[in-house]
């Protein structure tokens, strides 16, 4: 196996794979908004560049490549812009009836287009970005766009082509394709209905952040692609995937979890993925038929670092997510493939005694930064499980 340097090899190629896919005007359409917005995007986000000024980077809750972030974009594109099969998408999407997948069957009018490419960007380019940088960032993009901005109202929300101003970022809107309008999360949160049966420390208020990560695990979920959240203590990592983890028909998921810790082993992890699947045929290990398995770790960067820098769970997750399986720790250490099963994670920032996880890791999944709830998020927790 030979291993290139994303800095030798660049984004470009990953890119033109993707578009390889597209068919006809769709695919012009698509890398027309890809030169417009992406490599300026990039540059300031990794070098401080815009034209001739120089600024600071924006700061990531964990390193990224310009790869990975590219990589993490067509994931978000093909969601987008593609609806799922119907045996798939009646399981993955969020309770909420307004939340429905934005789909482009076919090649459509250049606003509608650039509208979900920006939805894109925000949830690809900036999702890996800490609060502060997310501020940049949305300003930054809007600025690309040379949209107007409105001033959108609950009677006249702001159209494809316009920037909506009511909130103070673009992250703070969902794009109703159907409507053509920009609708601000809030307005989609459910309402929190307490459940007693439910542990108080697995509570989980919804929220604008809970609501849009849960919109972004569906989607992610549709084209297989594993997520992985990492944000401070306090940012409802662990609560949210939780939640999306229970809203899953449990006809068809089976589910497990995985708490590291510092003395997690690569031999838990197989211990526990081989008592949750069967042997449907030679060498091919899932679950029951007509389910999949979906397996959440929790405090993935956890694990201690061995004599040689790496961590052997984490060592371990790579062979099983880069080959889809693993080798059967008998005598004969035969191959076992493995099918249907889903990866999710959670971790806290490196530091304080949570290690750096491998990079190469990392670019298997796509990373969402999970910030601190705002002052008007806290009041809406406390006010609803009081009320």
């Amino acid at each position: 196996m030979v291993y290139v340097d994303p800095k030798n090899l660049g984004y470009t190629p990953y890119w033109d794979k993707f578009l390889s896919r597209r068919k006809g005007t769709e695919k012009k359409c698509l890398n027309q908004l890809f030169k417009k917005y992406v490599p300026v995007i990039l540059d300031r986000i990794f070098d401080g560049y815009y034209g001739f000024e120089k600024f600071a980077p924006l700061k990531l809750i964990i390193y990224q490549t310009k790869l990975n972030m590219v990589t993490q974009l067509c994931f978000m594109l093909d969601a987008i812009l593609k609806l799922p099969a119907e045996d798939e998408s009646s399981s993955y999407i969020s309770s909420n009836e307004n939340l429905e997948v934005t789909s482009v069957i076919s090649a459509q009018p250049t606003d509608e287009m650039e509208a979900n490419f920006i939805l894109a960007l925000y949830c690809s380019l900036g999702a890996p970005l800490e609060d502060d940088s997310r501020l940049v960032f949305d300003d930054f993009v809007k600025n690309i766009t040379g949209f107007l901005k409105v001033n959108d109202t609950p009677a006249k929300r702001a159209t494809l082509k316009f920037i909506p101003s009511q909130k103070e970022t673009w992250y703070e809107y969902y794009l109703d394709v159907e409507n053509q309008i920009w609708i601000p999360w809030n307005t989609l949160v459910d309402k929190y209905e307490h459940n007693s049966s439910i542990k108080f420390n697995e509570l989980l208020v919804p929220t604008v952040d809970s609501t849009r990560v849960t919109w972004l695990l569906n989607l992610m979920t549709i084209v297989k692609r594993p997520v992985i959240l990492i944000g401070e203590t306090g940012t409802s990592k662990t609560a949210t995937m939780q939640n999306f983890l229970r809203s899953l028909d449990s006809y068809q998921y089976a589910q497990t979890s995985l708490n590291f810790s510092s003395r997690t082993s690569s031999l838990d992890i197989q211990t526990s993925l081989e008592a949750n699947v069967f042997k449907r045929n030679k060498n091919i290990y899932g679950p029951s038929i007509g389910k999949k398995l979906v397996c959440f770790i929790d405090d993935m960067n956890m694990p201690q670092v061995d004599t040689y820098g790496t961590q052997q769970p984490i060592a371990f997750l790579k062979l099983f997510l880069e080959f889809g399986g693993m080798y059967d720790r008998g005598k004969e250490f035969d191959w076992k493939s493995f099918v249907d099963v889903y990866l999710y994670a959670a971790m806290g920032k490196p530091g304080g005694g949570r290690n750096e996880v491998d990079q190469r890791f990392i670019s298997m999944f796509s990373v969402y930064c999970m910030v601190f709830p705002s002052d008007n998020t806290i009041d809406h927790i406390f006010r609803s499980i009081l009320s």
